[in-house]
């Protein structure tokens, strides 16, 4: 569980491949808000959030944060799978950010650019507690 309005960080993750699957159970009442930061710099003035609000049935990838370039916010419309849960699965390769939710019925892909040194990555919760069914994360290594 991750508790109100807190950012956990997840130290053994500090990279800039990933692979990661993670498993939200979620609440319908109230404005409860959880997900991901990944690429977060020490301070915490970088990162790029993922994140999901069940009473506007909104996942977002903002990446108004995430280091030089562009910003900008992408958003989908999705329900909870059945059993009111909520699968995102991630790649992360450096300045690509790859997002499938519930086994792939929406889809969000951006680009980012960190500093090199922004290797952080957070689960938080807002408005209310999130509950984390499972988590499994990957480091990818390079093909070159």
């Amino acid at each position: 569980m991750i508790e109100r309005d807190a950012a956990l960080p997840v130290p053994a993750l500090q990279s800039d491949a990933l692979e990661i699957i993670a498993v939200f159970e979620v609440s319908q009442s109230g404005e409860e808000e959880f997900g991901l930061l990944l690429r977060c710099s020490a301070d915490d003035s970088e990162y790029t959030e993922i994140s999901y609000r069940a009473d506007r049935s909104r996942l977002i990838m903002d990446r108004n944060q995430a280091g030089q370039g562009d910003g900008g916010i992408s958003e989908v419309t999705i329900e909870p799978m059945e059993g009111g849960r909520m699968k995102l699965h991630l790649f992360l390769d450096r300045t690509s950010v790859e997002l499938f939710v519930n086994e792939g019925r929406k889809t969000i892909t951006n680009r980012i650019y960190p500093d090199p040194g922004s290797l952080g990555f957070k689960l938080f919760a807002r408005n209310g507690k999130a509950i984390l069914h499972s988590f499994d994360a990957w480091e990818l290594k390079s093909i070159w």
